[in-house]
């Protein structure tokens, strides 16, 4: 995917790239390093991820300016760190694999541990605050918005009967009791539930449409957008969000 990236930027105007979900920089690194006369404006609520890039992008001469935040917020953050004009904006949703493979954020089944998922530990309500007090309704509503679960209703009468739970261990088990293995697939009966979840705890979809509309009003004149997007619900969003800015043109 770091090929069709860099050449999505190949005629992007002059100025600042804007790497909304920064994570670890690899996209960053290799547009820096394949237009050495571009600068890359870093954004991630993930501060850990930043803290981890850091001393790798000192390499790059003060080509990169890296700040911990939303990229719901990237007008704000870009006109407070003087980054202007901008020529490309990257937004690449979802969970990285270094999200979902450290220890102790609460995002993944694999490993039992207490349910966090958040991207910004010090922000917000963790996933165990909305499993244990929302009410039935609100976590089918969850479930089926956010995660397209079909068992919805079901999983979510589990969940209310088995409170308190704060492991993902736990919600996983109870997932799976309710709805069991379905047919040959592989995936794990909780996938979705925790899909949904984190999309919830982070309010993910919220912060692509402000993400969107902000990053437009930033760029240039025939400036670069680019989304990548890894399920159904983001791209729909996104999708439509074009859709009628075009529109509206």
């Amino acid at each position: 995917m770091v090929s069709e990236v860099l050449k999505a930027f190949e005629a992007s105007p002059e100025g600042w790239l804007i790497d909304g979900t920064f994570g670890l920089g690899g996209h960053s690194s290799a547009l820096l390093e394949r237009y050495p006369d571009r600068r890359v404006f870093g954004i991630d609520l993930d501060a850990d991820s930043l803290a981890m890039s850091k001393g790798r992008f000192q390499t790059f001469n003060n080509r990169a300016l890296l700040v911990n935040g939303n990229y719901a917020d990237m007008t704000i953050l870009a006109h407070e760190a003087g980054v202007e004009p901008v020529g490309g904006i990257l937004l690449d949703l979802g969970l990285s694999s270094m999200q979902l493979e450290t220890l102790g954020r609460g995002f993944s089944f694999r490993t039992d541990e207490m349910l966090d998922m958040r991207y910004n530990q010090s922000r917000g309500v963790p996933a165990a605050e909305v499993v244990n007090t929302f009410e039935r309704d609100q976590l089918t509503n969850i479930f089926s918005n956010f995660g397209e679960e079909k068992a919805a209703k079901r999983i979510a009468k589990a969940v209310c009967q088995n409170r308190p739970i704060l492991t993902t261990g736990k919600l996983a088990k109870i997932v799976q009791e309710t709805v069991g293995r379905r047919g040959k697939s592989r995936r794990h009966p909780a996938t979705k539930v925790f899909q949904a979840l984190r999309i919830a705890v982070n309010q993910e979809f919220e912060n692509i449409n402000k993400g969107l509309s902000s990053g437009l009003d930033l760029l240039v004149d025939r400036g670069k957008f680019v989304v990548l997007t890894y399920h159904s619900l983001e791209d729909r969003i996104v999708k439509q969000f074009f859709k009628k800015e075009s529109l509206d043109c």
